[in-house]
């Protein structure tokens, strides 16, 4: 058995994710709008009406560059989410696979649907939200003061609540507003340990 030494695990440790992250950083450079994160890499098209989508060739040159660098694009992870609220979507060219169209996809933690409704993220919030509510129920059993409650729903709760709100917060209804409100007024009464009737 060959035993690895110091060197060895710290190029592998530090110089490996690095030069991978050179290699991926050339990937869909001559597109104008592309977001990456880490290996996640998510372009934008403009499309008028009348005029061909050209996502499936956006999706052919990505592959062949990264062919070109000994890498490969997972398919089973490659969506195309289109915006429309025309009659009919905009036509691709080439033509592309049913499976690749979706109506919803997550991007980093946050579900972005083709009607631009906030439901889905709502409903993943307050799943999340009532989970560390229950956290804090079981350590208000356990007679931790409220300023160690009020820190933990700050950490774990709250920051759930808040995470990418400029995104969905806009298109949120007033009744999913409502259920955010009250997963934060049953927190308070955690931690206050009081009976409020209102806010």
């Amino acid at each position: 058995m060959k035993c690895l030494n110091f060197v060895e695990c710290l190029w592998a440790q530090y110089w490996g994710p690095l030069l991978f992250l050179i290699m991926i950083n050339n990937l869909a450079i001559s597109i104008p709008d592309r977001w990456k994160y880490a290996d996640d890499l998510a372009t934008a098209e403009l499309c008028y009406k009348n005029i061909q989508s050209s996502a499936a060739t956006i999706m052919a040159d990505l592959s062949d560059e990264a062919a070109a660098n000994r890498m490969a694009v997972n398919v089973q992870k490659s969506f195309v989410l289109t915006f429309s609220f025309l009659k009919s979507n905009p036509e691709c060219y080439p033509p592309l696979s049913p499976s690749s169209r979706v109506t919803e996809l997550k991007l980093l933690g946050v579900y972005l649907t083709a009607d631009l409704k906030s439901e889905k993220q709502t409903e993943m919030l307050h799943r999340r939200a009532n989970a560390g509510i229950s956290s804090l129920k079981l350590l208000s059993r356990h007679r931790i003061p409220s300023d160690h409650l009020l820190r933990a729903y700050t950490s774990f709760i709250r920051s759930c609540l808040e995470y990418c709100s400029p995104v969905w917060h806009c298109g949120q209804t007033q009744e999913q507003s409502d259920a955010i409100k009250r997963v934060q007024f049953r927190a308070l009464l955690v931690i206050s340990k009081a009976p409020l009737r209102s806010w």
